[in-house]
């Protein structure tokens, strides 16, 4: 009995989860797709652009790139970036008058890496505002 208790403390020490800290985001963040989040969004047929990747250099140079349906590709820099509590906000200027916000949190247990969060599409019109949004979840690449 002894024994067994000693084993679950042990296992349950090793699998806690640590938040993300701004140190911990440089790297490629690839879309973390689970199928029955996104079947019950999009009712498996997904739109390549709610799929994003990201590239940390720092919280302070960070590109986004989206993938089209049509073969096209956007990419764009941020901004600017804040950190509110435990949740990292970037602001990016998107296609046609479109301004994009992302807001993600995450945790990392040796070796794995999970961002996620919400992608925002807002309108540079004030009265259109946000008009559109979805969740993202990413991982970083290489980690599993």
């Amino acid at each position: 009995m002894r024994l067994i208790a000693l084993t679950l403390m042990f296992f349950s020490v090793q699998c806690v989860a640590a938040t993300l800290t701004e140190d911990s985001l440089t790297g490629r963040w690839i879309p973390k797709v689970e199928s029955s989040l996104w079947d019950s969004i999009f009712a498996g047929d997904r739109p390549n652009a709610t799929l994003i990747t990201l590239e940390v250099e720092s919280v302070n140079d960070v590109r986004l790139i989206r993938d089209f349906d049509d073969d096209d590709r956007e990419s764009v820099k941020a901004l600017s970036y804040e950190r509110v509590d435990e949740l990292f906000i970037w602001r990016f200027s998107g296609r046609v008058g479109n301004e994009y916000l992302l807001v993600l949190s995450g945790w990392e247990i040796e070796p794995d890496k999970i961002m996620f969060g919400y992608f925002y599409l807002i309108n540079e019109n004030p009265e259109l505002g946000l008009f559109n949004g979805w969740p993202v979840s990413l991982e970083m690449a290489g980690s599993n």
